[in-house]
């Protein structure tokens, strides 16, 4: 089975009760693959995200500077960009999937923005 295949409830990689197996994630198995996000990065960007979504501030400098230092852990680490995408893919969907009120075009919005802000954090030359 490819690890496209295989689906579990968890997010992997992602520290707190989500994670299949705490905060580091899975050592073996389908989803061995994913990124190894260190906890403290994880909640700081998670918690940015979360206001941002109750704020509707989803255009905000903190925000800006919570995806780019959670991406520069990771870039850090040595996480590939995929695997870093990954990671803030799931923390986004985190921070919205629990919230029905929020209109699924904010939610597309916010994904859009720190995904940009992601990339251009990764590959920034400084």
């Amino acid at each position: 089975m490819r690890p496209a295949d295989h689906h579990t409830d968890g997010k992997p990689g992602v520290p707190g009760p989500s994670g299949p197996s705490g905060p580091s994630g899975p050592t073996s198995g389908p989803e061995a693959d994913a990124p190894n996000v260190p906890p403290a990065a994880a909640e700081a960007l998670l918690s940015a995200l979360r206001a941002a979504v109750a704020t509707g501030a989803i255009d905000a400098e903190p925000l800006r500077s919570a995806v780019r230092a959670f991406t520069d852990t990771l870039r850090a680490i040595g996480e590939p960009p995929e695997r870093a995408l990954i990671a803030v893919k799931h923390l986004v969907t985190d921070a919205t999937h629990r919230r029905r009120d929020i209109d699924p075009a904010v939610s597309t919005a916010l994904l859009r923005c720190v995904v940009q802000w992601a990339v251009q954090a990764y590959y920034r030359a400084d």
